[in-house]
């Protein structure tokens, strides 16, 4: 803590004594440019006055000695820039647009004459970058508002950008949507992403989506621009490595302005689901509501202005993959009789392949289903109907031709939203103006078949509730010291407050088990590629709180505008619940039905301990720069940011982990009392330390390495001699990733305040038992033994999730190399490469893999490899080799290449659009989950860190995006009948073509010689894996089966097999079209000057392409195996709206 207050009190002094700044923030931009004579002599000391014309606030500048002037940190809006000098004519340019983050260039040739004289021109900025080297770019207003988003979801624009890969934005979607779990950038995951609103942080700490907060979104006509920056940020920027989003909300203007709306949508008008058709079920339900309004206006012209939004929400959504369903099923009928025990094993006991395993002989004949199969399959939800209930319909499984039962369910989620913003801008004089910001967000949503956790779909009976409550506020303050010193601070306040409440359709004390009192309510049962019940399976209640200050100083001199700036954050991250279901997973039918040996359930996970936290961390940044304009034509961006990353404390001291190097790793036995060496907690742990286990010097429970970073930034814009139409830009960056706080979320796992309990494969415990006892009240020390081969006493099998108590943020270095040009008046091209190196990206792995024993390298005293003796096989004995060290440590490494294309037109006769395409490759050994990388399963020979490295499985090889906005010609008397009817039409649209993501082939092994029981798949070599035919036909059967092969046996007992030898990338999944359109029409009212109504049908999915998921390549999930279920987009669904704007 001192060496942070040191920090901080030298963070302030360098703020107060600073001489040199930044152009623009992230809530502001800037003008510059030359002004020189007829003759091309620069101007020095002409003056230059930039007039924002919605608030009427003035801001002056002045030439330098080389003719530069530059006039920062301005509010987005447009600007009339006045330049005089004397001796020469006053020029006067209107509608100059300053943007968000960027510097629009405006240079001025002054003729002689008079200084009363005034050239006043309607000039067009430069649309050529010659000033910065980032990649990405601005949305005004215009498209914001226009633009079809299918939740009216501003983050969906980030999708438009070259760079980024996306699944596709689904306007079945319940509520808002969002972009947290499925947009990446430049080879970075989603949860890599920086968003700030009005200049301050919006982030998720916990970066678990929905289930965590998400991202505050304002509602699109609240929106002034969104800026997106995907590579070669400058130095002001920090925290993240991916895109970094900037959304500015409206300010009030002198004039009286605002609208009214309605958006409306019901099923009656879409197009009903590809699988529901296929099953003969109606179209899901889907009904919304979106009303609200703006106002905007002065409370005193040209001091103090303001500007309010509302915006309500009310939907039932049947379509979003949490509100309905696609389940392979028992194959029951109608005339089943559930209550004896012979007609359930006729129905079910016959599948003996089911889920890949062969069970002949094993049969389930009646005589040996378990009462508490008898009882789940005769147990009834409130509504009468079965808990696991009868099939729509019955298919042939390809792989096995036996039988199968289909389901398609969907009941309507509910979701309603109310949101408020209020802004506030007050001119105080020429030198001060103060600008606060205020966002409220309350929602509240219901997910009828939410997405599971761990296997299978999900059954009726278990819906999820997801309240969530954003609150943000931003006061900065503008101060001029002179032309050339201006000063911005900036105050900011963000909080997210959510909860993920799953209900249980049944407890495990209903159907007769004997479990622990923690696992009884929340029964999570399911089949591998069969049904789910339980849902999500979790229960959390969280709430952020973010505080930010941070300060910006401009000062130009000469060819020179240094930057400098530097900033505060303290983030409180508040859990206080946090409930795990109890998970028992069956192989296949007839296990669930038998519960005992051989057919056990296979898995069996529960987590027990003191679940509540509060973590607390605080970050620090300052940085400098130099945009240099070393001539006319070039411009060099130099930067350098030290930032400090803080890991989460917990202020109870409930941190801890392991460090594999304290370890013991041949510990003593059970009757020996085993060993506590290698446990780490935090240094505030309340209580005393038992012998071995020690203090991580901190409250992070790990050492807290690599929070102090230094990140250096080069760029270049250069305007190529002899033609003013072309820029080369590029340059390379050193960008830190903040670790997020699901990093910290698997510390409740560990001990002494958590014990996670997994086994697998599950040999002992049966359907009536099937989970370890109790273990007790908590915090509690679990020593690990080893077995005692004297007596036969196995040793513990203990299953933490750690985190590398050597973890540090992860490293991103982005390059890149561009040319610009403009081939029109009002088009640009531009293309070129960037690239990414990541290093100590978060991964998981398994550091307790059995190593190969022989008799030159005995391990233990064993010369031989089985699966019997893999616990003695093992670098630490104590703990599983299946499931530890499941280890989160910083050890991932990634390569990215991309070729980004684009072309836009800027707005002017009706038209503008922006076209972008990319082609990329991005390898790596990360990947699966952006909140648990790699899904948070080890998969493969982890004492490699090349094995599983290959194709990245988020990336779109190739993704085409094209959207646009198109005022249609018609007559300019829009008063009269013809000018009412073919007057005031406009489209706009998205249409995105991608190709689909790289998968691997995956499969579950119980008898692998090194205790990994997740691997690739082994593939018959030289056959082709994936089947022939157009995607629809293929939808059963994706992957060719008759290309899965054994695991080569290898061990010594003639059981243990080797690793698969597919890898990652193997699959490929289908790509994707979509096309999204608003037809607007306008008619004029004649109650103001300005004011119209607006009718608009949009139309998602317009064209009704049907787009598919990937298939499930998990080869042990029985029936679903190589099969689609589910759509990536929605249907056609068609939205209408009502628009008063004045």
């Amino acid at each position: 803590m001192k060496s942070l207050a040191t920090f901080i009190a030298s963070l302030l002094l360098l703020l107060i004594i600073a001489s040199s700044g930044y152009t623009q923030t992230a809530g502001t931009g800037a003008i510059s440019g030359i002004v020189t004579d007829a003759k091309g002599a620069v101007v020095v000391g002409a003056t230059v006055n930039a007039i924002n014309t919605v608030t009427g606030e003035s801001r002056t500048a002045v030439s330098s000695g080389t003719g530069i002037y530059l006039v920062p940190l301005l509010l987005p809006a447009n600007y009339r820039v006045q330049i005089s000098k004397q001796g020469f004519k006053q020029s006067v340019s209107t509608d100059i647009p300053v943007h968000i983050t960027e510097t629009t260039t405006l240079n001025v040739q002054l003729q002689v004459g008079a200084a009363h004289e005034v050239i006043e021109v309607k000039a067009n900025a430069e649309l050529l970058k010659t000033e910065q080297s980032a990649l990405g770019g601005v949305v005004d207003e215009r498209e914001v508002v226009a633009l079809p988003l299918v939740t009216r979801n501003y983050s969906q624009i980030l999708g438009l950008s070259p760079g980024v890969a996306s699944d596709g934005f689904n306007a079945g979607e319940v509520g808002r949507g969002g972009v947290d779990s499925n947009t990446v950038t430049g080879g970075s995951s989603a949860a890599d992403n920086n968003f700030q609103m009005n200049g301050v942080e919006i982030n998720d700490l916990q970066s678990s989506g929905h289930y965590s907060g998400g991202v505050a979104t304002p509602n699109p006509d609240s929106i002034q621009e969104f800026k997106v920056q995907t590579s070669q940020y400058d130095a002001s920027y920090g925290r993240n490595a991916g895109a970094n989003v900037d959304v500015l909300t409206k300010a009030g203007t002198n004039h009286w302005h605002g609208n009214l709306w309605e958006y409306f949508r019901n099923e009656a008008l879409n197009a009903n689901d590809y699988f529901r058709n296929q099953t003969g079920e109606p179209r899901a339900v889907l009904r919304q509501n979106q009303f609200g309004f703006t106002l905007g206006g002065p409370i005193v012209k040209d001091k103090l202005l303001f500007f309010t939004s509302y915006q309500g929400t009310r939907q039932k959504n049947g379509i979003d993959v949490n509100c309905s369903s696609s389940v392979f099923l028992p194959v029951l009928t109608s005339s089943t009789d559930r209550t004896d025990p012979a007609a359930l094993a006729a129905s079910v006991g016959p599948s003996t392949a089911f889920g890949g395993y062969d069970i002949a002989g094993r049969l389930v004949d009646g005589t040996n289903v378990s009462s508490q199969a008898m009882a789940l399959f005769n147990a009834k939800l409130p509504n009468g109907e079965y808990v696991i209930p009868n099939p729509q319909t019955v298919i042939t499984d390809p792989a096995t031709g036996l039988p199968e039962g289909f389901s398609t369910y969907s009941s309507s989620c509910p979701y309603n939203e109310d949101q408020f913003i209020t802004n506030l801008d007050w001119i105080q004089n020429s030198k001060s103006s103060l600008q606060g910001r205020f966002f409220f967000a309350n929602s509240d949503a219901t997910f009828t078949f939410p997405l599971t956790q761990a296997v299978g779909t999900t059954l009726p009976g278990a819906p999820l509730r997801n309240p969530q409550n954003f609150r943000n506020f931003s006061l900065s303050h503008t101060y001029l010291f002179s032309t050339h010193l201006v000063n911005q601070a900036q105050f900011g306040f963000h909080r997210t407050n959510s909860g993920t409440l799953q209900s249980f359709p049944i407890s495990y004390s209903d159907i007769g088990s004997s479990v622990p009192s923690f696992d009884d309510a929340r029964a999570v049962i399911g089949v591998l590629g069969g049904f789910n019940m339980g849902g999500n399976g979790q229960t959390v209640k969280l709430a952020q709180n973010t505080y930010v200050f941070q300060d910006t100083i401009s000062w130009i001199r000469g060819r020179h505008s240094f930057r400098f700036g530097g900033g505060i954050s303290r983030a409180q991250v508040n859990m206080s619940q946090f409930a795990y279901g109890g998970y028992a997973i069956f192989f296949n039918y007839p296990g669930l039905l038998l519960g005992q040996a051989p057919l056990n359930p296979f898995e069996t996970l529960d987590l027990a301990g003191i679940a509540p936290r509060n973590w607390r961390t605080t970050d620090a940044n300052l940085y400098v720069q130099d945009d240099i304009k070393v001539t006319s034509r070039l411009t060099l961006n130099l930067g350098f940011r030290y930032e400090r990353l803080g890991g989460l404390g917990e202020l109870n001291g409930r941190n801890s982990t392991i460090d594999p190097a304290l370890i013991n790793p041949d510990p003593p036995t059970v009757a020996e009392g085993g060993s506590l060496a290698g446990i780490l907690v935090s240094d505030n742990f309340p209580g005393t330390r038992p012998a071995g286990v020690v203090s991580s010097g901190n409250n992070l429970g790990i050492y807290g390495k690599g929070q102090n970073t230094w990140n250096p930034r080069i760029g270049f814009a250069w305007s190529l001699p002899g033609t003013d139409r072309f820029v080369l830009r590029g340059g390379y960056g050193i960008y830190r990733q903040r670790t997020t706080g699901q990093m910290y979320l698997q510390q409740l796992a560990n001990q002494p305040f958590g014990l996670i309990r997994v086994t697998v494969p599950n040999f002992t415990n049966g359907f009536d038992n099937p989970f370890p006892p109790d273990p007790g009240a908590f915090p509690q020390f679990s020593p690990y033994a080893a077995p005692d081969t004297a007596t036969g006493t196995p040793g513990t099998n203990l299953t933490p999730a750690l985190i590398d108590p050597n973890i540090r943020p992860p490293i991103f270095q982005r390059y890149s190399l561009n040319l610009q040009t403009q081939i029109a008046r009002d088009f640009v091209a531009e293309i070129g490469y960037a690239g990414m190196r990541g290093t100590h990206m978060i991964v998981f792995h398994d550091i307790n893999q059995a190593g190969l024993a022989s008799v030159a390298n005995p391990i233990r005293g064993e010369t031989t490899n089985t699966v019997e003796n893999i616990p003695l096989r093992v670098p630490y004995e104590g703990f599983s080799a299946a499931q530890l060290i499941d280890i989160e440590s910083h050890s991932g490494f990634a390569w990215y290449n991309s070729l980004q294309a684009t072309l836009s037109k800027r707005f002017s006769h009706g038209l503008q659009f922006l076209a972008s395409y990319t082609f990329a490759r991005d390898l790596a050994n990360v990947w699966g989950s952006t909140t648990q990388p790699n899904g948070g399963v080890v998969v493969g020979n982890n004492d490699d860190p090349r094995f599983d490295y290959g194709p990245d499985t988020f990336i779109r090889p190739h993704r085409i995006v094209f959207s646009g906005v198109y005022e249609l010609p018609g007559p300019t008397n829009r008063h009269s009948l013809v000018g009412q009817t073919l007057g005031g039409w406009k489209l706009a649209g998205v249409l995105t073509i991608q190709s689909g993501h790289r998968l691997p082939l995956l499969n579950f092994d119980a008898g692998n010689v090194h205790g990994t029981v997740y691997d690739f798949a082994q593939i018959v070599p030289g056959c082709n894996i994936e089947t022939n035919g157009s995607v629809t036909h293929r939808l059963n059967s994706w992957i060719n089966q008759d290309c899965i092969a054994p695991y080569p046996v290898v061990g010594d007992d003639g059981v243990a097999t080797d690793w698969g030898n597919s890898r990652m990338g193997i699959l490929h999944g289908p790509g994707q079209v979509n096309t999204d359109l608003s037809l607007i029409k306008t008619f004029p009212l004649p109650l103001r000057e300005g004011m119209n109504l607006e009718f608009r049908s949009e139309f998602f999915n317009a064209f009704n392409h049907p787009s598919f998921s990937d298939p499930d390549n998990f080869l042990s999930n029985g029936p679903s195996f190589g099969t689609i279920t589910t759509m990536l987009n929605n249907p056609r669904i068609i939205q209408f709206a009502l628009k008063v704007n004045f």
